[in-house]
């Protein structure tokens, strides 16, 4: 239905539409057999768990006391003596000193953040960085990619304020606005101060679509446990091109700047919460900066979920249980490699002509 809608809306603007269908290669073709034939076991062997037993867990019940005899007497001195802070007054903050080390260690990374938005907006003369390559047809790009880095650096941010022995609502609040919107905000503002460079407006509204969804959308999510099944997630085409730099730029060009090998995609999963079948994507890239041979490109794309579809198994194995936390990180953010196929794609061509900077 989603990507029903984009087509309409890719029509409505005028632009023209091609339909581009992907060759699946064959490894990626080996990997989807192969993962299909490990579902099959897997779901064979150890069937997924119920909805009941995973959401639900029923509390046993405390007995009365019902015991006839004597009153029972005031705890003694050296009861009391014998009982921490934390248990004799259960709803005080107390702070252990490991807290203090990490806060402190959180403010130096509060301040590196503030600090890296800070020579990030405030560069001079780059007329050869990509900002000035990047056309108005590339700001839906440039737009999303502001929600995704916004989103997932809030979330970075709550993880460490959690770390530091924040409460849950502290450090997703802390985390998300005074970390992630701040730090991205502050260096867009800074941006319009600079020669070469203007200040972006569209920018703030993503960067705060991008931060509420890890606030707010979370909270969301908590209270609909059915919006769970989206996820915003990042991948690049070739994820060879990537890595190789060819002695012509640095890493971090290559996995941040390089827009035209990038690919955002949309997912819903298919099939349990407790253990999803398949995840499928809308997926939105351009395939270059040149406004000659620039296009919009809107696809579909599925993902097989490996190790989700083991995980009974593999948390068995020693080792197991921590592989598959780390795998679900990433699995919630990334296109996997091997596991992401790509189905077709949809050239719309470029919807502007204005070069960025053009005033």
């Amino acid at each position: 239905m989603l990507a029903l809608y984009v087509v309409v809306l890719v029509r409505w603007r005028g632009a023209p539409l091609r339909v581009v269908p992907h060759r699946i290669s064959i490894p990626s073709a080996l990997t989807a057999g192969l993962a299909v034939i490990v579902a099959a076991l897997t779901l064979w062997i150890v069937p997924a768990p119920r909805a009941a037993e995973s959401l639900q867990k029923a509390e046993a019940p405390i007995p009365p006391d019902v015991s006839l005899g004597e009153p029972k007497q005031a705890p003694s001195e050296n009861f009391l003596a014998s009982r921490t802070p934390e248990e004799l007054y259960p709803t005080a903050q107390f702070e252990r000193p490991r807290f203090r080390v990490r806060k402190s260690l959180l403010y130096g990374m509060y301040a590196g953040g503030y600090t890296v938005a800070w020579k990030t907006g405030t560069r001079h003369g780059i007329q050869n960085d990509f900002r000035v390559m990047r056309l108005e047809s590339a700001y839906g790009y440039d737009l999303i990619a502001h929600v995704y880095a916004t989103q997932q650096i809030g979330l970075i941010f709550t993880s460490a304020n959690r770390w530091a022995g924040l409460s849950e609502d502290q450090a997703r609040r802390a985390g998300v606005w005074w970390g992630a919107f701040g730090i991205m905000t502050f260096m867009e503002i800074l941006n319009g101060f600079m020669p070469g460079v203007r200040f972006d407006p569209l920018d703030i509204p993503a960067n705060f679509i991008g931060a509420w969804s890890a606030d707010g959308g979370l909270d969301l999510a908590e209270r609909h446990p059915q919006f769970q099944r989206f996820s915003l997630q990042f991948g690049y085409q070739s994820w060879t091109h990537a890595f190789d730099t060819n002695g012509k730029r640095n890493l971090s060009e290559n996995l941040w700047h390089d827009y035209p090998n990038g690919r955002f995609g949309l997912g819903y999963d298919i099939g349990p919460l407790a253990r999803r079948w398949i995840t499928v994507f809308v997926t939105y890239e351009i395939s270059s900066m040149n406004i000659a041979t620039l296009q919009n490109r809107f696809g579909m794309g599925v993902e097989l979920p490996v190790f989700t579809w083991a995980s009974p198994v593999i948390g068995r194995i020693p080792g197991g249980k921590g592989f598959l936390s780390v795998y679900d990180w990433v699995d919630d953010r990334v296109l996997m490699p091997m596991f992401y196929i790509q189905l077709f794609h949809a050239d719309t061509g470029a919807w502007s002509q204005r070069t960025p900077f053009a005033e």
